[in-house]
């Protein structure tokens, strides 16, 4: 279990990952509900190939509006040789556990 500082530490960056970073596309996803999404891109699985041909993925949290974790979520992307397209959308979504 994290302490309270480094979980919102960890929560402050991984939602400027969708504000700033590599994963703007979604940053509209909750627009005027209230409600925010933070996370974290990555890229890689196929050796060798230029970062152009490698798998994606995307893994991270719903917060509520008051900040607080709520959902889980994560999506992976598959590289085909002429277009990219979405290999397995997934949501997986659960009710996230507090002491």
């Amino acid at each position: 279990m994290l302490n309270e500082r480094t979980a919102l530490e960890l929560a402050a960056a991984m939602l400027d990952v969708v504000k700033r970073g590599t994963a703007t596309g979604i940053k509209d996803a909750l627009i005027g509900t209230g409600w925010t999404i933070g996370g974290k891109t990555g890229t890689g699985g196929i050796p060798g190939a230029p970062m152009s041909k490698q798998n994606g993925w995307f893994a991270g949290l719903i917060f509520n509006p008051r900040g607080e974790a709520r959902f889980t979520v994560c999506s992976a992307s598959s590289i085909s040789s002429t277009r990219r397209r979405l290999f397995f959308p997934v949501a997986l979504t659960h009710r996230i556990c507090y002491r």
